[in-house]
């Protein structure tokens, strides 16, 4: 017996071609190439990040608190963190408040691009 979409051989009694997927049977044959091109598989299932959330949680812990973002985000502001720090004898640990801005700022860009 012959496939009737690709001509190629099939064992007789089998219920699809091995070679395309071809319904033998009296079963509807559903193009699924086209019925799943229409399926809009953009980021609707990806989870934002809450604004709000982010910007407590860089108040309260600093560059650690940005790690809900990024960790390339988190790792830059603790390593400015510890620089400015440094230079200024402790003051500019003032910046720690910087990062719930950073992250408030941070979650929108990323919620722009998601």
């Amino acid at each position: 017996m012959k496939c009737p979409k690709c001509n190629a051989d099939v064992i007789n009694g089998v219920k699809f071609c091995s070679n395309c997927g071809y319904s033998l049977g009296k079963e509807k044959n559903i193009n699924f190439a086209e019925h799943n091109s229409s399926y809009n598989y953009s980021s609707s299932n990806k989870k934002l990040k809450s604004p709000g959330l982010a910007f407590f949680l860089g108040f309260l812990f600093g560059p650690l608190g940005l790690l809900y973002i990024s960790t390339k985000l988190a790792l830059g502001a603790f390593i400015l963190l510890a620089f400015f720090a440094l230079i200024t004898g402790g003051i500019g640990l003032s910046l720690w408040f910087a990062c719930a801005f950073g992250g408030y700022f941070a979650a929108k860009d990323y919620n722009k691009k998601h």
